[in-house]
């Protein structure tokens, strides 16, 4: 019998090496004018953000947004390994900030794709409040984000500057947790990437949670 547990075991290891999980990853992230003085420090912070992610085993198809009172999806579904880094080109502050139509649309953008993402962490960074949406409402936005948290799993994680994040991301349906406030200067950008970083790492680790469980239990059937 432990000869069989053991050829199982071994079998599912070697089943789950080869068929990592795929995570989806989304940053929405803000371009208005006021944050014209930290272009640099953003631009730096997504390149590395990507490249660290670049670094770790798994499949990531990876959805970058940019927004003022402008939308620019920058990356639809795409492999992150394919994914180039970020200019002053791309990244160039201005204008209003559409907050609340950059979540909405890209939430729609992912419902309307045919193959659904198993498993998806949505990341929105901004460093002001919503001032120029003309097509979602927070009562909308709010009512969207509840059920893909509820009914399709998602993550959100909401970063802001310079107002009271916690009460904004409630607000919008975020729940308890996900929501972080950071200083709106270069150390500020510094340390909402460090958070974003940390945790998509964190939600991509839940992908191997069951190579752990696996390698657990052929240590205890051979010991």
């Amino acid at each position: 019998m432990k000869k069989y547990l053991i050829l199982l075991a071994c079998f599912l290891l070697l089943s789950f090496r080869f068929h990592p999980e795929v995570v989806d990853i989304v940053l929405v992230l803000d371009k208005s004018g006021s944050m014209t003085d930290l272009q640099d420090e953003t631009i730096i912070n997504v390149n590395n953000f990507i490249d660290k992610q670049k670094c770790l085993e798994g499949d990531v198809n990876f959805t970058f947004v940019l927004f003022d009172h402008t939308y620019d999806m920058v990356c639809d579904n795409m492999d992150l390994q394919s994914v180039e880094n970020i200019n002053k080109q791309i990244y160039h502050p201005d204008g209003n900030t559409a907050l609340l139509d950059a979540i909405g649309k890209t939430i729609k953008k992912i419902d309307s794709r045919c193959e659904k993402p198993n498993k998806l962490m949505f990341v929105i960074l901004t460093d002001g409040l919503e001032n120029s949406s003309t097509e979602y409402s927070k009562r909308k936005l709010s009512k969207m984000i509840e059920d893909k948290q509820c009914e399709d799993k998602w993550e959100f994680l909401f970063l802001g500057a310079n107002f009271d994040a916690f009460e904004e991301g409630g607000s919008m349906g975020i729940v308890s947790g996900n929501s972080h406030s950071f200083i709106g200067s270069a150390a500020g950008i510094d340390d909402a990437f460090n958070t974003i970083n940390c945790s998509a790492t964190s939600f991509r680790g839940y992908a191997f949670d069951t190579l752990k469980a696996i390698t657990d239990t052929l240590y205890l059937i051979t010991k």
